[in-house]
């Protein structure tokens, strides 16, 4: 464990304790069948702040005894959300590229035989994962986080980055956005002043065309290309 990993580890885990406990005494279980897994952000060992983090939804089976750390970002050749990571980040990092980002999810707990948390599932754990998503960002400091989560703001998934109780000072800066292909395939860029960061917001790539990923992976690409070299 390295230094940030142990920092983040040091300022999360007592919150991922609350979280679970609180979760068992509502009638979750841990250890059954049918039970949740619990996820923590796994940081590549060349990433250093200023870098890039990238945000899925949830676990969907990838808990934290059998998950192999950033390097499922490689291994998930078929997945289109790590198709899109690898896509994006190699850009920036060609060689080791797994090594030189963070990977993380929006969620921090969920169905052990993969799945999507349940409606009730996000909200009984909303106030421990945000907690948990603030101090990821505070002391992994990445310069720009890519959540592919989802674009429409009424949808649980679409990132509680831009609710107001959680990041009040979040501004958008600009959207790119192509109506032939749906809003999903729309890239939003917010500034936070608190964080000093950026974020890109948008939609999952899963069945979706060749030319719904080309858009989002190039336009994604250059805002972070403008962020990395304004740092």
């Amino acid at each position: 464990m390295n230094g940030l990993e142990k920092q983040l580890y040091d300022n999360t885990e007592p919150i991922y304790h609350e979280m679970v406990k609180h979760l068992k005494s509502i009638g979750y279980s841990f250890e059954s069948e049918n039970c949740l897994s619990t996820f923590h952000a796994q940081i590549g060992s060349l990433y250093e702040a200023g870098g890039i983090a990238f945000y899925g939804r949830a676990t969907n089976g990838w808990d934290d005894d059998y998950n192999p750390g950033i390097n499922t970002v490689t291994l998930h050749t078929r997945s289109p959300f790590f198709q899109m990571v690898r896509r994006i980040a190699s850009t920036f990092y060609p060689t080791n590229m797994a090594e030189h980002i963070v990977w993380s999810n929006v969620c921090k707990a969920a169905p052990w035989e993969k799945g999507n948390p349940s409606n009730q599932l996000w909200e009984d754990q909303y106030k421990y994962m945000t907690k948990i998503l603030k101090a990821e960002l505070r002391i992994l400091q990445p310069a720009i986080s890519v959540f592919i989560t989802g674009i429409e703001e009424e949808k649980r998934y679409d990132s509680p980055l831009r609710k107001k109780e959680t990041f009040p000072d979040l501004s958008l800066l600009y959207t790119h956005e192509n109506s032939a292909l749906g809003i999903e395939c729309t890239v939003e860029c917010y500034y936070s002043k608190t964080y000093n960061q950026y974020f890109l917001v948008t939609g999952r790539p899963e069945f979706q065309s060749g030319e719904f990923r080309d858009f989002q992976a190039n336009h994604i690409i250059n805002a972070i290309k403008s962020v990395l070299n304004k740092s």
